[in-house]
């Protein structure tokens, strides 16, 4: 797909700002996936998933992608 005129960036994050939304978005996914559980998810030492949605416990999955794609 390309746009139909030229390639407007302006209204993207870039460097520090980028960062600080990654990490924002990273402990917001955090604590989704911790959820009532209590428990910690993401520990320091993991190592990434291939498939997050099928790392996410079946019985949190609506709530947690829910929560992080704002359907609610």
């Amino acid at each position: 797909m390309k746009p139909d005129g030229p390639l407007d960036t302006r209204s993207l994050l870039s460097g520090h700002e980028a960062a600080a939304f990654f990490s924002r978005e990273l402990d917001r996914l955090q604590l989704a996936i911790s959820g009532a559980r209590g428990i910690q998810a993401l520990a320091d030492g993991g190592l990434p998933v291939g498939d997050l949605s099928k790392a996410i416990p079946e019985e949190d999955r609506d709530r947690v992608l829910g929560e992080m794609l704002l359907e609610s």
